[in-house]
């Protein structure tokens, strides 16, 4: 179940139509969400490392944003593309540590830290589709729908190997671990975890 959503965790960028061109008008819908978290049940710090750094091994992410990107191409009679409409929600996921409230400071602040890290690095990536979704009102142009969907998986592309870039600069402050320190990779599409608590708050704890 997706998490308790806030202001800042719901947000609708509906953009009002626009001409793309001659007759194609393009809106663009993207929403912003908290999903279910990555859930780390671990009774004390060592059994939240051991966790992590067995992800680690797998090449598991710590954090993602996903989006299921759609959009819906509209024609006349004569075939001509007159619309699209694109729709990008997106969903934020994030670790969480039930028992942390339990154990000594010390080690709340390791795990704050790290939790941290990887959410200021899912911000920059749903900031970087923020930022080229909305190419998709220039860009789709037609003439018909064939050309039109080639323009929106154009850039779709684009965007994701912006985001591949940015992975391939910058990921997140490793989770601190006796005698050493852990990198955990964050892109994995494939990656399901613990399911979501029943808890209609999962991040209380945190």
């Amino acid at each position: 179940m997706p998490g308790k959503q806030t202001l800042t965790d719901q947000l609708d960028f509906q953009q009002d139509p626009v001409t793309a061109g001659p007759q194609v008008k393009v809106t663009v819908n993207i929403t912003e969400r908290m999903g279910a978290p990555l859930t780390f049940d671990a009774a004390n710090y060592e059994e939240l490392y051991q966790q992590v750094a067995a992800r680690a091994a797998q090449r598991k992410e710590a954090g993602s944003v996903t989006c299921d990107l759609s959009a819906d191409l509209k024609t006349d009679a004569s075939g001509a593309l007159t619309a699209a409409v694109i729709d990008a929600p997106l969903v934020t996921m994030l670790p969480a540590w039930p028992q942390k409230a339990r154990q000594p400071q010390a080690d709340q602040a390791k795990f704050d830290a790290w939790r941290a890290s990887v959410e200021a690095h899912e911000t920059t990536h749903r900031d970087i589709y923020k930022r080229e979704y909305p190419k998709f009102k220039t860009a789709i142009v037609g003439p018909d729908e064939k050309a039109g969907d080639a323009q929106f998986k154009a850039v779709s592309a684009a965007a994701e190997a912006a985001q591949d870039a940015f992975d391939a600069s910058s990921q997140p402050a490793p989770l601190a671990a006796p005698g050493g320190i852990i990198q955990v990779p964050r892109r994995n599409a494939t990656d399901v975890t613990t399911a979501a608590s029943a808890d209609p708050d999962p991040y209380a704890d945190l």
